[in-house]
């Protein structure tokens, strides 16, 4: 283990974080077994491998809940000032390694790297099951989605036929119409891909689109006319 880590030995009934105090270091449970408290109810419990200790370094809270060994506990701890340098390094690099992807997409190929950089830390990453909808026709749109890896079957419904427009791959993008005009969604898309994969994309809420788009969307919709020319 590296300099920045401790080893921490709690025995039985114990325990090893307690509701309300305050937090500056990040716990990795090795071996042992321990229940999650909330004002003395309990609400979960971790095996060895679990993580916890670290929503009180992320928003410099006190704990949320009290972790109490339900048998012998050994706990690696990291402090405060290496996790979230670890937590910044790895937003960094995801972030640089995310605009370095925008900006081959065809819709951001004009944009600067501060825009796309400030784009990637807006985005979020979700990721759906073979057949699983991730847009329905009619819903209320409140995010457009960029396909990482896997394909969106894309269909419409009209009375009982039901028709497939198009299958979108890593690159292409959907969900931006609702955004730009305010309308419900116009199709169904479907994640598409082999039955032990998952389809992986990124997805920008409205409020973000909004606040980053602005002035922009007279070019983002040209940019969707050329797409469905």
């Amino acid at each position: 283990m590296a300099k920045t880590t401790r080893e921490v030995l709690t025995y039985a009934g114990a325990n090893i974080l307690t509701q309300g105090e305050h937090g500056d270091e990040f716990y990795v449970l090795e071996s042992g077994a321990a229940e999650i408290l909330v004002d003395d109810v309990k609400v979960g419990a971790y095996g060895a491998g679990a993580t916890f200790g670290e929503l009180a370094l992320l928003y410099r809270a006190p704990r949320a809940a009290t972790i109490r060994a339900l048998e012998d506990c050994r706990c690696w701890v990291v402090d405060s000032k290496t996790f979230r340098k670890v937590v910044i390094d790895a937003r960094r690099a995801q972030e640089s390694s995310r605009a370095d992807f925008l900006r081959k997409l065809p819709l951001f190929a004009d944009f600067d790297f501060v825009f796309l950089s400030r784009l990637a830390n807006s985005l979020e990453t979700c990721r759906f099951q073979r057949g699983e909808a991730i847009i329905r026709q009619g819903d209320v749109g409140e995010s457009m989605f960029i396909i990482e890896a896997g394909a969106v079957k894309v269909e419409q419904s009209a009375g009982f036929r039901t028709r497939h427009l198009v299958t979108l791959r890593p690159g292409d993008y959907f969900g931006e119409m609702a955004l730009l005009h305010n309308l419900p969604r116009a199709a169904t898309c479907i994640a598409e891909c082999e039955e032990d994969e998952v389809v992986k994309c990124v997805s920008m809420r409205r409020s973000h689109f909004e606040s980053l788009f602005g002035n922009l969307k007279d070019m983002m919709e040209r940019q969707v006319k050329r797409r469905i020319l």
